[in-house]
């Protein structure tokens, strides 16, 4: 039985991808727009991919980095997908994401609401439900 590893030795450059990085696995926090905070670099994150969510959905979006920022920062504790914690949610679904119109809830709070809207009964866009 042979227990050699596949593929090219490691260090050696492989002929499909070019050469390895030397600079793999490093980060550079001089260089991060948010400076060297890696905490906030997380949350620059999640601000980026919200606004694409955003404009992929076809809803507004006006939060700026700072207005973002000062949101998530107003109420301690945790943020993201895990149990008991805090989401960002709009306040009336049918205007953008302004910073008048968004709130820090509970998770558990805007899934409940996310679960209810899913299970009514809505007429698609575009379809004209007055007609006689």
């Amino acid at each position: 039985m042979n227990t050699t590893p596949k593929g090219p030795k490691p260090g050696t450059p492989s002929p499909l991808r070019g050469r390895p990085s030397p600079l793999r696995g490093r980060t550079f926090p001089h260089l991060w727009i948010t400076g060297t905070d890696p905490r906030a670099r997380q949350i620059r994150r999640k601000w980026l991919v919200a606004k694409n969510q955003a404009a992929y959905r076809q809803q507004e979006w006006t939060l700026t980095w700072p207005q973002y920022l000062n949101i998530i920062n107003s109420i301690p504790g945790s943020w993201g997908r895990q149990r008991g914690a805090v989401n960002l949610a709009r306040l009336d679904h049918r205007l953008g994401w302004h910073e008048h119109n968004v709130t820090l809830k509970n998770r558990s709070v805007v899934m409940r609401g996310a679960a209810r809207k899913r299970h009514q009964l809505t007429p698609p866009r575009g379809l004209d439900t007055n007609q006689e």
